[in-house]
């Protein structure tokens, strides 16, 4: 996923959805068209993993873009950790062969790890947390809307044809918002 897709968030009045786009362009929009009762009842949720993002609305549009969630957009990235240095055998021409990568061994041992963990992430896991994102919209979102349970017992059995036709009638927004979210949990 692009730096920027991790940044996009999508605001909801209710049901109804206000706004989508990155995080910084919604707050500004929410901040210019509502008034502070309205924020107040406004859910925000990231693109990615559907959880409740927090934007404080108080003060200036420098102020809201300068408290926004680091991980969001709105700050420096969190530091990378480091484990501790373990001894690898290998024999001397993949070492030499490591030692002559850009950046020295050290660099391309943990680009290969990275590689090698990317690969082996399962289509399961992938599918678990799109359907935990579905399900953390819909129950915030949708809870007392027509075919609900129907709707999340699709989800759950990987049921897409069932889950689409369930929604089909929910608002436009919500609807385009779970449909986006569900590009993952269904494995055809």
């Amino acid at each position: 996923m692009s730096e920027q897709n991790q940044h996009n968030v999508s605001a909801f009045y209710g049901e109804r959805r206000l706004a989508r786009g990155h995080i910084a362009d919604v707050a500004l929009s929410l901040k210019r068209e509502l008034s502070e009762r309205e924020l107040a009842s406004v859910m925000v949720y990231s693109d990615q993993s559907s959880q409740l993002v927090e934007i404080d609305f108080r003060g200036s549009e420098e102020e809201v873009l300068a408290r926004l969630p680091a991980r969001q957009g709105g700050g420096a990235a969190a530091p990378v950790e480091t484990g501790r240095a373990r001894e690898i055998t290998l024999p001397a021409h993949l070492w030499a062969w490591l030692d002559g990568q850009p950046g020295g061994a050290g660099t391309t041992l943990r680009r290969l790890a990275e590689e090698a963990e990317g690969r082996q992430q399962s289509r399961t896991e992938s599918r678990r947390r799109a359907c935990d994102a579905i399900q953390n919209s819909m129950s915030a979102l949708a809870k007392k809307l027509p075919g609900f349970e129907q709707a999340e017992a699709a989800l759950r059995a990987g049921e897409r044809r069932i889950f689409e036709a369930t929604i089909e009638s929910w608002p436009k927004g919500l609807r385009a918002h779970l449909q986006k979210l569900s590009a993952a949990a269904f494995v055809d």
